[in-house]
């Protein structure tokens, strides 16, 4: 499954349900946590958890109207527009405060998504630069997506063509291709594991 890391906690109001195929995972008051069926699940058993993702959430970057996803390739972290679905179409948002966050590739760790004034977008490996900041903000009325604003320069991601396979603009009303769909790299399924014995639930 990747790398990811993440935190779970016991929540006793909303959060998500972890199911052990037809269990949920539950944490007695004791504190030891089982796969319980509804069966053998008690009262004060809480089957409710918080999960905080420590290292960002996957998502493919899709252009719904060009049917492609923002690609970086193999070698050297150049960027391309791609039909495909793989690693390299996956990219880690992660959060950098203040509602900001940073977008590396999932294959590519050191590569962040970065941009200048000019509009040019490219991959860099300076994580802590105010270019690789950006804002996700809800797409323009009528749109189904997101748009993703460079927080230096205010400036919207927008898909385009071979030659010009990404960019950023200064406008989203009129510019359908800054609005980007965010699908889950993992197909909601997850593994849980234990960093410190590296083994699975």
């Amino acid at each position: 499954m990747g790398d990811s890391s993440f935190v779970i906690s016991c929540d006793e109001g909303k959060g998500s349900y972890l199911a052990v195929g037809e269990r949920n995972l539950c944490c007695r008051g004791n504190g030891n946590i089982s796969a319980l069926s509804d069966e053998e699940k008690l009262e004060n058993d809480h089957q409710v958890w918080n999960i905080e993702l420590l290292s960002g959430e996957l998502c493919f970057l899709s252009s719904p109207d060009l049917d492609r996803r923002l690609s970086c390739h193999p070698w050297g972290g150049k960027l391309s527009m791609s039909q495909n679905w793989d690693g390299w179409e996956v990219w880690r948002f992660i959060e950098a405060g203040n509602s900001h966050v940073r977008v590396s590739n999932w294959t590519h760790t050191n590569k962040y998504l970065c941009s200048n004034e000019d509009g040019t977008v490219w991959t860099a490996d300076n994580q802590i630069g105010e270019w690789e900041l950006w804002d996700v903000e809800r797409g323009p009325e009528g749109s189904n997506g997101v748009v993703i604003k460079s927080v230096s320069h205010g400036r919207y991601l927008k898909a385009g063509t071979k030659g010009l396979p990404v960019s950023t603009c200064t406008e989203v009303l009129n510019e359908p291709l800054t609005v980007w769909q965010t699908d889950s790299g993992h197909c909601h399924s997850f593994y849980i594991s234990s960093k410190l014995y590296d083994k699975r639930i």
